[in-house]
């Protein structure tokens, strides 16, 4: 790999890290809502599949050996594994679905990100969800009405942002010649 595709890497995971931080403890669910979400879209879609996986690869194992990125400077294997591990393990696969997504169909960009980040959110419900039903042995219904129904607005209105953000970082990045599109 190439000095500036290491670079964008650890600012994606360094990214990701600091959106974690920005959150908000709800009062009825034990999953806090936090910006980390953004920063995966944002990494999915500008970097490369692997450069993607990469800098979330590096999110999760800087947080899994225990220093504080994870939602409210939290870190280490027991909040990996935890009740929200699975969406945090969620984040490998979604930032790479997301690069394909812009790299196969780059000639509607904005659409194709869109539905990149669509899918990639309803994978990190499903695996999330999935996690949390198994840590805490709770039922479907109650995992997504804890999980997912409070935050799906809101997380569409990432998706929007993202998308939008994207582009226009693609565009700032292309004309600085600091960017090649994957």
């Amino acid at each position: 790999m190439k000095t500036r595709q290491l670079a964008y890497i650890g600012i994606f995971a360094a990214l990701t890290a600091v959106c974690s931080q920005i959150s908000i403890t709800l009062p009825f669910t034990t999953v806090p809502f936090t910006l980390s979400l953004l920063a995966v879209f944002l990494c999915g879609a500008i970097l490369s599949p692997l450069e993607a996986f990469a800098a979330q690869g590096v999110y999760l194992l800087i947080g899994g050996i225990g220093i504080p990125v994870f939602a409210q400077f939290s870190g280490g294997p027991g909040v990996l594994f935890g009740m929200t591990g699975g969406y945090l393990i969620a984040y490998l696969f979604m930032a790479p679905l997301i690069a394909i997504a812009a790299k196969k169909f780059k000639r509607f960009l904005f659409p194709s990100l869109l539905v990149g980040m669509l899918l990639s959110l309803a994978l990190c419900y499903l695996l999330g969800t999935a996690w949390f039903v198994l840590v805490t042995q709770s039922t479907w219904i109650a995992a997504l009405s804890s999980c997912v129904f409070p935050f799906a607005v809101f997380d569409c209105v990432k998706i929007v942002i993202a998308a939008s953000l994207a582009l226009a970082i693609r565009k700032a990045l292309t004309k600085a010649k600091l960017y090649e599109a994957a």
